[in-house]
């Protein structure tokens, strides 16, 4: 009996999401180097789980701050715009999603004009604060400390 409880939940307990690692990509995202961010988005983040077009839409942004090449810069940032407004769609009501968006508008250089959302997500986020799991309040938390926009929470 136990053994086939076991192999009933062995494919749930060995899901691809149940080893992303959230407080990892948290630091990544926050002051990850070009070879850490590569290094996310083909490691954990190359498998499929719920979320993962978000954490990479996020993460893929980020690197194009940290590259060279104007051309490269714009090819990361608009891929991972539009896997980030991609999930934010699909999931209007995940903070956590809105939390990553206004991290990026923050810090987007003002001629991309991707900062809409800032003072909406800013709302949101300081609303469902308390609904976020504790990795993510974390890394709000942490975020919020040197944000011209994400403060008070």
């Amino acid at each position: 009996m136990i053994l086939r409880i076991l192999l009933i939940l062995l494919p749930v307990l060995a899901s691809p999401f149940s080893s992303f690692n959230k407080s990892h990509y948290y630091v990544v995202f926050a002051k990850g180097t070009m070879a850490e961010i590569k290094e996310e988005i083909s490691g954990e983040l190359a498998m499929d789980f719920p979320g993962r077009q978000a954490y990479e839409g996020a993460l893929l942004m980020k690197r194009a701050g940290l590259r060279s090449l104007p051309v490269d810069k714009m090819h990361d940032f608009k891929k991972g715009h539009a896997q980030l407004e991609s999930a934010i769609a699909s999931d209007t009501s995940n903070t956590e999603y809105r939390f990553l968006r206004l991290c990026i508008q923050e810090q987007a250089p003002s001629f991309l004009h991707y900062n809409e959302d800032l003072d909406r997500d800013n709302l949101y986020i300081h609303r469902h604060f308390n609904e976020l799991s504790g990795e993510v309040r974390i890394a709000v938390l942490d975020y919020s400390r040197h944000s011209h926009v994400l403060r008070n929470l």
